[in-house]
């Protein structure tokens, strides 16, 4: 047996419900975001507090509570940064060639909490495989540089933006729900 709404409801035979975010297609983009890129935007600060903007090759780990990993050098300020200041900051963004309107690039900004991954760890192992594995030969070459030191990205709280009036929060990157953005 089927209940009509209330009396005071809006809802009527010809009206649709307030349909919600779309979260299988919005966990779909989000997937496609972090895995069609190969580099990400870092944003992370100096003990002074002194911004800095860079860009590092990445590899994304689902099964590691959305962890982004990061391979870079000492040579780098981001990462004297990073040793510092674990709290940081990524963008990934839609390719500028493939995308048809400059100012609705899909894109994820994300703050995330750094740590450094030692050199003699299973886990260096395994993360480096993975990001040879995506990145290609380079990586050999890299892993051998003692000057080198991986990092994992774990993502606390970010934005999917995916066009126009399309901005949803999320928690972590193994998100199954967003929260759309309205206005202030």
């Amino acid at each position: 047996m089927t209940q009509s709404p209330p009396a005071n409801s809006t809802a009527t035979k010809n009206s649709q419900p307030n349909k919600g975010p779309d979260h299988h297609q919005l966990a779909r983009q989000l997937q496609q975001l972090l895995c069609n890129r190969q580099s990400l935007m870092l944003s992370s600060t100096n003990a002074q507090g002194q911004p800095l903007a860079s860009y590092a090759p990445f590899y994304f780990d689902p099964a590691e509570q959305g962890a982004l990993y990061i391979y870079i050098s000492e040579l780098a300020a981001h990462t004297s940064n990073l040793l510092v200041q674990p709290n940081a900051s990524v963008l990934l963004i839609e390719d500028e060639a493939t995308c048809s309107n400059p100012f609705k690039r899909q894109r994820l900004n994300c703050h995330v909490m750094a740590s450094e991954i030692s050199r003699n760890s299973e886990q260096w192992q395994q993360h480096t495989a993975n990001l040879q594995q995506k990145l290609g030969a380079t990586m050999q070459v890299l892993k051998s540089l003692s000057d080198f030191r991986l990092f994992k990205l774990t993502p606390e709280e970010g934005t999917l933006i995916c066009g126009f009036g399309k901005a949803y929060r999320i928690q972590g990157l193994r998100a199954n729900h967003f929260e759309a953005v309205t206005g202030r």
